[in-house]
């Protein structure tokens, strides 16, 4: 018990360290986090959220494949990889990635648009249509966002074919 809540404790410091600009002190103590702790699969998904954030793919991929490991019922890890995957242009595993997420958790548009993203970087603008026409765009900026350049580099790389 007291492993978990020092471990809870790290994370948290992590966190407050990230939202100070202090990436690297974060990282430490995520790292520490999981030695003291190495079955918080939270703290596993910390980490590869703050890679995910610095564009460390590979980093971000062993660190969320380790948190789902750990929890292999979290639809949320799932759709993390699915995001890591397609960034990494390896799409056919992406898109397992999130339709297990989608399994786990149907519900989640997070997911259902990051699959249309998928397909749309992919060069598949049918089914990123179908996708969109059946569950709608998610309220987050971010994800509109990254379906607008999605969609801006597809098209000009159709347009140039």
């Amino acid at each position: 018990m007291i492993k978990r809540i020092y471990a809870f404790f790290l994370l948290r410091s992590a966190q407050k360290c990230f939202l100070k600009d202090n990436v690297e002190k974060g990282i430490r103590l995520l790292e520490k986090s999981v030695v003291f702790h190495p079955y918080y699969a939270f703290a596993y998904f910390q980490m590869a959220k703050k890679f995910v954030e610095l564009e460390k793919w590979e980093k971000a991929k062993e660190y969320i494949i380790k948190a789902i490991s750990l929890e292999k019922k979290n639809a949320i890890f799932y759709t993390l990889l699915g995001i890591v995957l397609c960034e990494q242009g390896k799409f056919e595993e992406a898109r397992q990635n999130f339709n297990i997420a989608i399994d786990l958790d149907a519900k989640n548009q997070l997911t259902h648009n990051y699959l249309a993203i998928c397909y749309l970087k992919e060069g598949d603008e049918e089914n990123f249509k179908k996708i969109l026409q059946q569950k709608g765009i998610f309220e987050s900026t971010e994800v509109q966002t990254e379906m607008i350049l999605s969609l801006e580099s597809h098209l000009v790389k159709k347009n140039r074919l």
